[in-house]
């Protein structure tokens, strides 16, 4: 029983984590059902199961059961978030004699909920979740919560396994291994206030759509960089991944590129160990992939923009913050995304052999700039190109939306050193400043001299950036 006492209270802590659970009583116990008379129990559906709200005379539950607590788990299956039929449907299926309870007071719960707003959305009825692809969507859910400024966690369906079920004692075959059913999905809990749920559905909808449709078996490309190994997800609907392909002519064109115009200095990148045919092909498509104007853009590209390395990594704890500096914002932007390929890898020893474009789109600048990083995160993540420059192609201020091309080659560790892996990018501590504006996510302030509200202009370049990314 204290197992699942302590597992159930485990499950809480992450669907509520400003709450502190530590001292609230869950408590576990055997439903009561007798032939004749039932269970004898009144109940009242809300957000976090069956409240009980009285017993009948006869009733012989255990001293557990009683008003003012709610049934938050029922032979294994959490009662959080349910609508109302579909919680009569779940519970009715397990109410038998025997079934295991966990229960809570209510006036604890409403106190976690707060005035927030509580959304469970089911992954279950698609292919079976590997733990890598479990891993994956707990990483994205991570980023998912930063942007939308919610919390959201991914929860089994079961606090104990099925094979408990109805008859079996209380807290049987409940190791703390066991908590979670080999393969079962669960669902996504959001937890935020009403306009912040409301406006991070449609993200949500695409996430979820994206995972729903993935199994163990989706083909993925990896690749092993020293003890760490990067893992392709297929394309996710509202990315654009490369720029169009080219006509067969201006393909035909790019091998012939003399080297000074390709800035390769090899003749080829080296095969990783490890990777598979099909990988490799991959790759000669993508290298394939650079048009006309790609190599065109390439030339415009002046040598004094391609080595400003304006930018410097901040120590944070556990992460690093990239911190860059530009002339205008869209100078600034540029040198944020350069930095970021900075931080994993020696960009001196990356040749421009290839190119692609990202576009990105925010509700404000943050979450643009946001957005631009993580297309590069991702296409890093799928294509493994590693970007020496980056050119902001068009920016728009007014909508939030900007255009950029990104100049670099497939990462190679025989010829590239590694550097740290970014795992993620975060909206937290996120700042651009302007020569009088200082944006953070609490919004536009005035730029004066003291560090908390921007600082004294860096001579030369009134624009900055600075993005806190996990590590």
């Amino acid at each position: 029983m204290t197992t699942a006492v302590a597992e159930a209270k485990r499950l809480l802590a992450n669907i509520f984590p400003r709450h502190k659970w530590s001292d609230v009583p869950v408590v576990a116990c055997e439903l009561r059902v007798h032939p004749d008379r039932g269970a004898g129990l009144q109940l009242e559906a809300t957000d976090f199961g069956y409240l009980v709200e009285g017993l009948d005379g006869d009733a012989h539950q255990d001293p557990s059961v009683c008003p003012g607590w709610t049934i938050v788990a029922i032979a294994g299956v959490m009662l959080l978030g349910y609508t109302e039929d579909d919680l009569e449907e779940v519970c009715l299926s397990h109410f038998s004699d025997g079934a295991p309870l966990l229960l809570c007071p209510i006036e604890s719960l409403r106190e976690a909920l707060m005035d927030h707003k509580l959304v469970r959305v089911s992954l279950d009825g698609g292919s079976e979740f590997s733990a890598q692809l479990r891993q994956d969507l707990e990483a994205d859910l991570k980023t998912f919560a930063a942007r939308c400024h919610v919390d959201a966690a991914l929860v089994p369906s079961t606090v104990m396994k099925d094979r408990a079920g109805a008859g079996a004692g209380a807290g049987e075959g409940l190791e703390g291994g066991d908590a979670v059913a080999a393969g079962e999905r669960g669902a996504i809990f959001l937890l935020g206030i009403g306009p912040k749920i409301a406006a991070s559905q449609p993200e949500l909808r695409r996430l979820v759509a994206h995972y729903r449709g993935l199994s163990d078996s989706s083909e993925r490309t990896s690749i092993q960089v020293g003890g760490m190994v990067m893992r392709s997800l297929p394309a996710r609907n509202r990315r654009k991944r490369t720029v169009a392909e080219a006509e067969e002519e201006d393909r035909e064109q790019i091998p012939h590129q003399d080297n000074d115009n390709r800035n390769h200095n090899g003749g080829g990148t080296t095969a990783n160990e490890g990777i598979d045919t099909k990988a490799a092909a991959a790759d000669v498509d993508i290298l394939a992939a650079a048009d006309a104007a790609a190599v065109s853009a390439a030339k415009r590209l002046k040598v004094e923009d391609a080595e400003m390395n304006q930018y410097e990594y901040m120590d944070h704890t556990a992460d690093v913050i990239l911190h860059s500096w530009g002339t205008s914002l869209r100078q600034a932007i540029g040198q944020v995304c350069v930095c970021f390929f900075s931080y994993m890898t020696d960009l001196a020893k990356i040749d421009a052999t290839t190119s692609f474009e990202v576009e990105a789109k925010g509700h404000d600048i943050l979450d643009m700039l946001y957005h631009l990083l993580d297309e590069f995160l991702f296409h890093f993540g799928t294509q493994f190109i590693m970007c020496r420059h980056v050119e902001v192609l068009d920016f728009d201020e007014a909508t939030f939306t900007i255009k950029a091309r990104g100049f670099g080659e497939r990462f190679d560790l025989a010829k590239h050193p590694q550097g740290t892996e970014i795992k993620a990018i975060t909206m937290h501590q996120m700042k651009i400043l302007t020569p009088t504006t200082l944006t953070t996510e609490e919004g536009v302030t005035a730029r004066t001299s003291d560090l908390m509200e921007g600082g004294t202009v860096r001579e030369g370049f009134p624009y900055e950036c600075y993005v806190l990314v996990d590590i």
